[in-house]
């Protein structure tokens, strides 16, 4: 018979704190993505007030349905990239990651059609009529919300390769084209400059988190051996607790 124990957690210092010493620039990564989406918000209502800034905000929140999606499927997968790429399959693991970039840029597309063809009629519908001035900015923020989709995939890809301490440095860049962008567009062109300033920040974002991506494939490739086209083994392929090939 098996003896019944009391599930108590362990409190280990020494490895909480290596926890902590790994962990903790997603912290400041998670800080500073918040910080990305609520500049254009501050810079709307400083010169445009409160009423333009609650349109903007309605009008924004119909870029969060899809990302729902993606991050779900981005940490339902995560688990299995992280294995993929510390035990050197890295031909699985760009091939799950393309899949998952190719999702992103297929909801993107969508969320900019549905934008263009019906953007002021969803937004009365949901919101109503006087919301209707925000479906210029619309259009813009789905071109956004297409570039954050699959750049949180490339996130969730280059997490999964133990990248951490550069992301925060990434999403300080894009904080501050955010921030040099809403300066200049907002007080010209209001949500629509917002929109805009927002679309420049997530190409920044994308391009920087593709060149990260592509040096964690690269450095993946040179410490890995080579991969055959015969089927392996699923046994003697390494779990996740097995070491991790940093950058």
């Amino acid at each position: 018979m098996c003896r019944e124990e009391s599930i108590r957690p362990r409190w280990d210092p020494t490895t909480l704190l290596a926890l902590a010493r790994l962990v903790w620039p997603l912290g400041i990564t998670v800080m500073l993505a918040a910080l990305i989406v609520n500049i254009p918000r501050y810079f709307v209502e400083h010169w445009w007030g409160t009423h333009q800034l609650g349109i903007f905000a309605a009008t924004a929140y119909l870029m969060f349905p899809a990302t729902t999606v993606v991050d779900a499927l981005g940490q339902s997968a995560s688990p299995r990239l992280a294995q993929y790429y510390q035990s050197g399959q890295m031909r699985q693991f760009r091939g799950l990651l393309g899949r998952f970039i190719g999702i992103g840029v297929l909801l993107g597309f969508a969320a900019v059609l549905v934008a263009t063809l019906a953007g002021s009629t969803l937004l009365a519908w949901f919101y109503g009529a006087e919301f209707r001035e925000g479906a210029g900015a619309l259009t813009w923020l789905m071109v956004a919300a297409g570039l954050n989709y699959v750049a949180s995939f490339l996130g969730y890809g280059i997490t999964a390769a133990r990248y951490f301490k550069i992301q925060m440095l990434l999403n300080g860049v894009t904080a501050t084209a955010a921030l040099f962008m809403c300066g200049w567009l907002v007080p010209r062109y209001g949500l629509r400059g917002a929109a805009v300033a927002i679309v420049v920040a997530a190409i920044v974002q994308l391009v920087t988190l593709a060149l990260i991506a592509l040096h964690a494939l690269r450095a993946g490739a040179l410490a890995s051996p080579p991969q055959t086209d015969a089927p392996s083994n699923p046994a003697c392929q390494g779990g996740v607790g097995g070491p991790w090939r940093r950058p």
